[in-house]
């Protein structure tokens, strides 16, 4: 009786030995769906880190070619650029004479066709650079008085264009104001020669000593002068050769 009641009591409390078969067999089966779910699991993470690093590398094969396709566009309009400033360059030269070339201690340019007189004459004045501003003007031929002044426009500004144009107006002015030496075969006209005090003062010496000189040859002439010595006289003491001296005078 009290054996009976004892295996009642234990059959309440353990469960068959089937059910804990059964229940060992499932727990298996989950294990093995739990590491199979981990090995997916992996995989699915190294598909993303694949996937992630072929979308990183995309993203740079598209950056890299919007870059490369900038530079192009860049160097298109460099081109477009440099090729404007040579024809402008050019331009400049042939017209108005003008060049910049490397001077050693900063930029040297170079005017000609500036003196209307002598075209060929350079001008020219060096412009010395310095990290992010012009620090002087060098070697400027001829001279520039208020050069500096200039200067501080320059830095101001940043308008190159501006000051070559107004130091070029100096040259010109400078050329037409003649402080520059002048060559005389450009004179075509006699007119246009200076001729000094002391020339016109002599010249109308000149004129008054052979007015007296004919005078007084013709008071002390002889009524039987040979009519060629009496032609050359009164030739010497004609009042027209008086008139035309005194004509190129006033002209002068």
């Amino acid at each position: 009786m009290e054996w009976g009641v004892v295996s009642s009591s234990a059959t309440a409390v353990f469960p068959p030995i089937d059910e804990i078969l059964r229940v060992a067999e499932d727990l298996d089966g989950f294990k093995k769906r739990l590491r199979d779910l981990g090995a997916d699991l992996g995989q699915a993470l190294s598909d993303k880190l694949r996937a992630e690093s072929k979308c990183e590398r995309v993203r740079e094969s598209i950056s890299a070619s919007a870059a490369v396709e900038a530079l192009e566009a860049t160097s298109d309009e460099d081109d477009t650029w440099r090729k404007d400033i040579e024809k402008s360059l050019c331009w400049y030269q042939n017209l108005l004479g003008f060049q910049a070339v490397d001077g050693g201690e900063g930029v040297k340019f170079v005017f000609d066709k500036v003196d209307l007189q002598s075209p060929e004459k350079e001008f020219s004045f060096s412009l010395k650079f310095d990290s992010d501003r012009y620090t002087s003007v060098l070697r400027c031929s001829p001279p520039v008085e208020d050069s500096e002044e200039l200067m501080k426009d320059l830095n101001l500004t940043n308008d190159l264009v501006k000051f070559v144009r107004i130091i070029r107006q100096r040259f010109q002015a400078a050329a037409l104001n003649g402080d520059l030496p002048v060559s005389p075969s450009v004179c075509s006209d006699a007119s246009a020669i200076p001729i000094s005090t002391p020339v016109i003062k002599s010249v109308d010496s000149r004129s008054k000593n052979d007015r007296d000189r004919s005078n007084s040859q013709s008071k002390n002439r002889k009524p039987a002068l040979p009519a060629k010595r009496k032609a050359s006289v009164l030739s010497a003491a004609s009042p027209g050769s008086v008139r035309r001296s005194t004509r190129f005078v006033v002209t002068v």
